[in-house]
């Protein structure tokens, strides 16, 4: 003897049970985009001003970047940094002593030396030329938030 199926009249079929799921899927993955979308609405002035910040060329010198790192829960400060981005490959004691930047970071754009205006020595009275300073870029220190563990500012 072979099973009989009963079906009540209002009961969904196969096709009609597997369009609601079809439906419930899209439904779900409406919500996920719109919230998507959200997100990406919030996130979109933070990456306007950064990417204005980034492009404008700018500079710091580390003792400014020292702080803005430590806003950012990466525990430092000038001195330590100077010693992290030693560490990092960055920089070197050159001449005298005196930090410079290796060229490889120049390149990438992480770092950039200025030129110093020069002093008079006090002994003699001569102009001495100073020594350049090594400064972090914008993009210098988006690399130095994610390296030390803060987290990048834009995806």
């Amino acid at each position: 003897m072979s099973a009989v199926i009963v079906k009540a009249r209002n009961e969904p079929s196969d096709a009609a049970w597997r369009r609601s799921g079809d439906i419930a899927a899209r439904i779900l993955e409406n919500l996920a985009q719109r919230d998507a979308r959200s997100a990406a609405a919030k996130l979109a002035p933070r990456a306007e001003a950064w990417d204005e910040i980034a492009g404008a060329g700018t500079d710091y010198a580390v003792r400014d970047v020292a702080p803005m790192l430590s806003r950012a829960g990466i525990e430092t400060g000038p001195q330590r940094l100077f010693e992290t981005l030693h560490e990092l490959g960055w920089i070197y004691r050159g001449e005298k002593r005196r930090w410079a930047p290796y060229a490889r970071a120049v390149d990438a754009g992480f770092l950039k030396v200025r030129a110093m205006a020069p002093y008079r020595d006090r002994d003699t009275g001569d102009l001495v030329p100073a020594a350049p300073q090594v400064r972090v870029t914008a993009k210098g220190v988006e690399r130095l938030r994610v390296r030390l563990g803060a987290g990048a500012l834009t995806p």
